[in-house]
């Protein structure tokens, strides 16, 4: 395929010098780009499988562990553990944070790693919640301090699955467009 410019159309013109059959690149969108498939002017095309299920299902998981530590509370009855700033606001607020971040990713995993980096962060709160906000005063201390340390590893565990793994994926997709990089400067030159 060539363009050129005439003095009628300020625009590309295109003229068909392939042969019959030629397929041509599009875009996502449908748009011919113009050239033919085996042509591809910026060097081959690559592709590195989307391997985004196992970000997208250890967010999943650290969602639920969010939704579960908002309703923990009063599940399991302890709505007045801990001092000034209980238990119960500990665990409702620092719920629904992590389980937005986690319903972020979970939608959206290669796009905001960080969120899961942020929940690894509030899980190890959870974690140290206990002692620091001394939940051992109150009704329900001993179910308050069980429910949030294990909550806690398991939001530190799942959010450190979904960061490993996006980072892994994005380290191939790198790793194979510069190989890609490599075999058309070869190819070119």
């Amino acid at each position: 395929m060539v363009f050129r410019r005439t003095p009628d159309d300020p625009g590309d013109t295109r003229v068909q010098d392939d042969p019959p059959g030629t397929v041509y690149r599009e875009r996502a969108d449908g748009v011919d780009l113009g050239y033919p498939r085996s042509a591809y002017p910026y060097g081959p095309t690559y592709s590195v499988p989307d391997d985004s299920f196992g970000s997208s299902a250890a967010s999943a998981v650290t969602f639920l562990a969010g939704v579960w530590l908002i309703v923990s509370p009063f599940a399991l009855g302890h709505t007045a553990t801990g001092g000034e700033f209980g238990g119960y606001w500990n665990d409702v607020t620092v719920g629904i944070v992590i389980a937005l971040l986690a319903l972020v990713r979970a939608v959206a995993p290669r796009e905001v790693p960080w969120f899961s980096m942020v929940n690894i962060a509030l899980g190890g709160w959870l974690i140290l919640a206990p002692w620091v906000l001394a939940y051992n005063e109150g009704a329900d201390a001993v179910a308050a301090t069980t429910n949030d340390m294990i909550v806690g590893a398991v939001v530190v565990l799942a959010a450190a699955v979904s960061v490993v793994l996006t980072f892994r994926r994005r380290a191939r997709v790198r790793e194979e467009a510069r190989r890609a990089g490599r075999r058309s400067a070869e190819a070119a030159g």
